[in-house]
């Protein structure tokens, strides 16, 4: 054959080849894969039959295989073992990266190499250990007794299918149930129980299904399993207000659905479910929002809760389809949350991540169109009907040009939402901007230990909000104001009380994908220092024209940031500094790099700035004018004409007026015994573990009193009570929640803060204002101190808004009150200075029968306080359950009065103030007109 015609049966050949592999692709690729799982099959049963037992006599015939065990006690552990399938059909995990990992990572811990996520290699020297490590490092506590680094054996086993892996998986679990389940660490931190419970069901079933598990091996696991459960079932370890809580009822949800035959499964199944359907109402609000105000921690736990959703469909418990509609609510703001990249905004304790249409995220976006559209850049599903969108109930705001294809379209997230939890940041109306790339970004998260590092990524100085006097906001709330979408531009406003005497309006005005225009109103009665912030992306390059920062990168214009209002104008742009901490960003945990940050400065008491950002390369015909509340911007294309309103000025801290009668006193002689003397009793701070006190005092008919920290309830902190269950407390038992302050500060610390007793009148007024707004305030009259600290200033500063306050000093409440304002108590713990060392120390049950005896006795009523209570070997110290409940039934024996505080405030004569909260808020309104000028085709089309 000739050359030429060989070329060309090797040209025909190439061709039939694209041909028919354009057309068959689809088949040989499933045919491949068929083929690929056939030769994995094998190997699997291979590796199976590989296991045999010692003996015929020790072989038991399950179904899809066998298992091996000598003579044992009949039992439901032996049940187990010997009735169970090889296979568990898919019910071993509820979350699919459990099992996702490196097999380089694992290779370490076949060396006891221990890869622990975030933090350096740790190495077991002589052997496993559990003492050992960071044990004064919370999250890696977690990552370590929650078994994190076992994901890496699993994965390295699935892609290699190397027993070597899962017997290394067990000679951990087994060593952790000799050793490792005797230390405190172990059960410190509900969170890590619940990850290790859902490796130790997938180890059991994965040994089991290779026949690698011993009868010995798997009751000891079960046995573990047991205490687990127990564990999880325990309210005082649910934290039901946190996505934490989530992941601790689905793991005792694993094991119940499992191992239903072991003691308490049942029991186990229905408080795993009954936890879940209420932690989803507690963590996802009305809108289908994550209450961390993270979207990072959005996307977390939406994947968390559908996975658990459809988990509980196939294998039971069954949830509810309220759950189910809950977790499906959460798919319509995720999908403005994607950025058109589809990369996350790094708003609240976010790290960097983008969403592909793959995985889990086909199912996903399967069950919401206008995800599938986002993630699929528009060539599936249904474009969203509104361009931007507001979810009020977290703050969340998106702002977008439009739902073009790819990344083109301009996006702006903006937090307008009140710090609700401690994924929150102190950012209030802060905002990024992307257009094509970050313009303007979030500084991230980057820790979340305590120190420089983490008051500047987590406070204002990190965000692009309005840093006033340097210092961070407080933690509060955000009035959102007008909401406008229309076909040229989108708009919001909001503003808030959040720093000490100032009142900051923001509004944010998105015309096409041109303009983003950004009014700033504050107002004050002293002078302050006001710098508007915007961290602006990695590596890009600023100039200074005028009022004009023009920002680009290799040369290409990326956007101009115009200052309209330019009296008493400074202009800085910092990079890389330390000291304080600015222009430093992250997109993820632990690593930082520089970030050039705008810095407009005024000094002034009330300051104005007016921010016109010019997206893409700044338009040379472009004429900007401000005069009174209008803004033009003028081209050789269009007109552009923004009206500004600022509604009038309300006082900073005129939030909250009281209002209330003079006291009818009564006329108690001191000298002489009150005619019905009471005992009130106080459980201060609000934390989870009293929940067993109330039922010890329900069944006697008594009610009590819970003083609340404010931002503990509304940041969901580990341990305390949530609103949901206040309110039933306090609806259905008849007992009173009490304001104990916003931030918890002891009250006479602020004589040396930077703010003064205004920063505590603040801190009494938010804790108020945060009662009222929850149906919570049901004993007006009563403020209990921080700590019990006081003193003239400081009372003088609660009696604005309170009648009657308690501290801490020793001493009973006989009456008439020797001081309303330092009305005294017993407390059940103290803390003592022994030997150099702060000592918690309990006061004996005896010792307080006595004490409360005596002041009866005598005719003068006595507070008693307490505050965690002790009901299970696991808990933190607190006064012991059993000794509570011999008070309880003490008081009850004698026919002591139990009074709740409203009800001791209206025996000595004072009557319920009325406590109304001021939510007038300067708001800024926004006009605008856009005009297209006629013939600007023409004009661009000849360069005129």
């Amino acid at each position: 054959m000739k050359w030429v015609q060989l070329l060309v049966v090797l040209l025909c050949i190439a061709v039939f080849a694209v041909v028919v592999g354009h057309h068959y692709r689809e088949p040989i690729r499933d045919i491949s894969l068929a083929v690929t799982d056939v030769v994995r099959e094998r190997r699997k049963a291979d590796l199976r039959r590989s296991n045999a037992c010692r003996t015929p006599e020790e072989t038991i015939r399950i179904d899809g295989g066998f298992v091996c065990r000598g003579e044992v006690a009949a039992g439901p552990f032996r049940s187990i073992f010997d009735e169970y399938p090889a296979l568990s059909g898919g019910r071993d995990q509820i979350y699919g990266d459990v099992v996702r990992g490196s097999v380089t990572e694992a290779d370490k811990l076949l060396q006891n190499v221990v890869p622990v996520d975030r933090y350096p290699d740790f190495e077991w020297t002589s052997g496993i250990t559990w003492g050992e490590g960071i044990p004064d490092e919370p999250y890696w506590q977690y990552l370590y007794f929650g078994f994190g680094p076992m994901r890496h054996l699993f994965a390295a086993f699935e892609d290699t299918l190397d027993p070597i892996y899962l017997l290394k998986v067990m000679e951990i679990v087994l060593n952790f149930s000799d050793e490792g389940s005797a230390e405190p660490l172990a059960w410190l931190d509900s969170h890590a129980v619940a990850f290790r419970s859902l490796f130790l069901v997938k180890t059991w079933w994965k040994m089991r299904e290779y026949n690698l598990i011993s009868y010995e091996d798997s009751e000891a696991i079960l046995r573990l399993l047991v205490r687990h459960a127990d564990y999880l079932a325990d309210p005082n370890n649910a934290e039901l207000s946190y996505t934490r809580g989530v992941n601790q009822s689905a793991a005792l949800m694993l094991i119940a659905s499992n191992f239903p035959e072991l003691d308490h499964g049942g029991a186990w199944a229905r408080r795993a479910s009954e936890h879940l359907e209420q932690s989803v109402r507690l963590v996802v609000d009305q809108d289908g929002v994550l209450v961390a105000n993270s979207p990072y921690y959005h996307f977390n736990a939406l994947e968390k809760l559908w996975q658990i959703y459809t988990f509980s469909v196939a294998y039971g418990p069954r949830l509810s389809d309220e759950f189910g509609a809950s977790v499906h609510r959460m798919l319509f703001p995720a999908t403005y949350l994607l950025k058109p990249d589809r990369s996350l905004p790094l708003l609240g304790a976010s790290t960097a991540r983008r969403i592909n249409y793959s995985g889990l995220y086909r199912e996903l976006a399967d069950a919401e169109p206008g995800l599938l559209y986002v993630l699929t850049d528009g060539a599936k599903g249904i474009r969203p009907s509104e361009k931007s969108a507001l979810f009020p109930s977290s703050g969340l705001a998106v702002l977008r040009s439009g739902w073009s294809a790819g990344s083109s379209d301009v996006y702006v997230a903006i937090d307008v939402g009140s710090y609700r939890t401690n994924h929150s940041d102190l950012d209030a109306l802060s905002f990024v901007l992307y257009a094509s790339e970050d313009l303007i970004q979030d500084a991230g998260l980057f820790t979340y230990g305590a120190g420089a590092e983490r008051e500047y990524f987590h406070g204002t100085r990190g965000h692009n909000t309005v840093l006033v006097d340097g210092r961070d906001q407080f933690t509060g709330d955000v009035d959102i104001g007008d909401f406008v979408v229309s076909d040229d531009y989108s708009s919001i406003s909001a503003s808030h009380r959040l720093n000490p005497g100032v009142t900051h309006s923001r509004s944010f005005t998105l015309i096409r994908d041109r303009y983003l225009l950004i009014v700033d109103n504050l107002v004050s009665d002293e002078q302050h220092e006001y710098r508007q912030l915007f961290h602006l992306g990695e590596g890009v390059s600023t100039t200074v024209e005028g009022a004009t920062l023009h920002v680009g990168r290799d040369g290409r214009p990326l956007m101009a940031l115009h200052q309209l209002d330019e009296v008493g104008l400074e202009i800085l742009v910092t990079t890389g500094q330390t000291d304080p901490i600015q222009g430093v960003c992250s997109q993820s945990f632990g690593t930082a790099y520089e970030c050039p940050t705008a810095e407009f400065i005024k000094r002034s008491d009330s300051a104005v700035f007016v921010t016109l950002i010019e997206i893409g390369t700044p338009d040379p015909t472009l004429v900007l004018q401000i005069e009174g509340g209008v803004v033009s911007a003028r081209t050789r294309d269009s007109n552009l004409t923004i009206n500004y309103a600022i509604s009038p000025r309300s006082d900073a801290l005129g939030e909250l007026t009281v209002d209330w009668d003079e006291p009818e006193l009564t006329g108690h002689d001191p000298a002489q015994p009150e005619s019905d003397p009471s005992v009130v009793i106080v459980f201060d701070d609000g934390y989870r573990s009293i929940l067993p006190a109330i039922e010890v005092m329900r069944r006697q008919g008594f009610a009590g009193n819970i003083a609340v920290i404010a931002d503990r309830v509304e940041g969901r902190i580990n341990s305390y009570l949530d609103v949901p269950t206040l309110r039933s407390i306090q609806d259905e038992y008849g007992w009173n929640i009490v304001n104990h302050s916003r931030h918890h500060v002891p009250a006479a610390s602020y004589h040396d803060g930077p703010i003064g007793l205004e920063g505590l009148a603040n801190d009494v007024m938010s804790g108020a204002r945060f009662l009222i707004e929850n149906g919570l305030n049901s004993a007006p009259n009563w403020y209990i101190f921080p700590f019990g600290s006081h003193d003239f200033a400081t009372r003088s500063v609660i009696g604005r808004y309170y009648q009657l306050a308690r501290v801490t000093t020793r001493g009973d409440a006989a009456v008439p009150l020797a001081n309303p304002l330092a009305v005294t108590t017993v407390s059940s713990d103290l803390v003592r200075f022994v030997d150099g060392v702060d000592i918690r120390w309990f006061l004996p049950v005896e010792e307080m029968i006595a004490l409360v005896g005596q002041a009866i006795g005598q005719g003068r009523s006595i507070f008693v306080t307490f505050h965690r209570i002790r009901s299970l070997e696991n808990d933190p110290p607190g006064y012991e359950l059993t000794d509570f409940e011999t008070f309880i039934d003490y008081l009850a024996a004698e026919g002591i009065r139990v009074r709740t505080l409203s009800e001791f405030a209206e025996y000595v004569g004072y009557g319920p103030p009325v406590m109304v909260l001021n939510d007038t808020s300067i708001q800024i309104e926004i006009d605008v007109q856009y005009e297209k000028r006629s013939g600007s085709w023409i004009r661009t089309m000849f360069g005129l």
